[in-house]
């Protein structure tokens, strides 16, 4: 359940987090790689992708990156982060969790992050 009031944008960020196709650098640069140049993070640790985002980037903190690991293991069963690291359903597991999702939020309000907020995503022509 995501916040009351959250606006628009916000709301398709957060949903963004849940799903592999989504406005994150790793997915956008392997849809096409001539328009989008890199899948790192702004970091540049990484790729930009759910996890990193959730779990391992400097730029959101290890403050929310340790409660998004505790609600992610909770949410996903395991007491081991390697589990859920290689399920790509791992945080849509969370979708449902009050908390989680306003961890989602502050991570999507963090600016440095420079995340998409709007994309065409219509391949150019060949030419």
């Amino acid at each position: 359940p995501l916040p009351v009031g959250i606006n628009r944008e916000l709301e398709v960020l957060v949903m963004s987090l849940f799903y592999p196709n989504n406005l994150l650098n790793s997915f956008l640069f392997n849809f096409d790689r001539r328009t989008w140049t890199s899948p790192l993070c702004s970091c540049l640790e990484d790729e930009q992708n759910s996890l990193h985002l959730l779990t391992g980037c400097d730029i959101v903190g290890s403050d929310i990156c340790d409660k998004a690991m505790t609600l992610l293991k909770i949410c996903n069963g395991t007491h081991s982060g390697s589990e859920f690291l290689c399920n790509p359903f791992s945080v849509l597991n969370c979708s449902r969790d009050p908390k989680f999702i306003e961890l989602c939020v502050e991570v999507v309000e963090i600016e440095e992050l420079n995340l998409k907020r709007k994309i065409n995503l219509k391949k150019k022509k060949k030419t």
